[in-house]
């Protein structure tokens, strides 16, 4: 994730009580391992852009090994 440097990570900011709060926060951090473990995240803003994004990290990886 860190090779894209115009990715922003950020929960929607809607209803904002205490509980959407704390919901929206763990949320957004298990999206945010999910990334870090290579998993698709659960609620994939751009769903279209996932396998081009493995493409892209797969490629980056690649030119890394040589």
């Amino acid at each position: 994730m860190h090779i894209f440097g115009n990715i922003i990570l950020t929960p929607h900011a809607a209803a904002l009580t205490r509980e959407s709060s704390e919901k929206m926060g763990v949320g957004a951090a298990r999206q945010i391992l999910q990334l870090i473990d290579g998993e698709r995240p659960e609620f994939l803003v751009n769903p279209q852009m996932w396998e081009r994004r493995r493409k892209l990290t797969s490629n980056h990886k690649q030119g890394d090994a040589a």
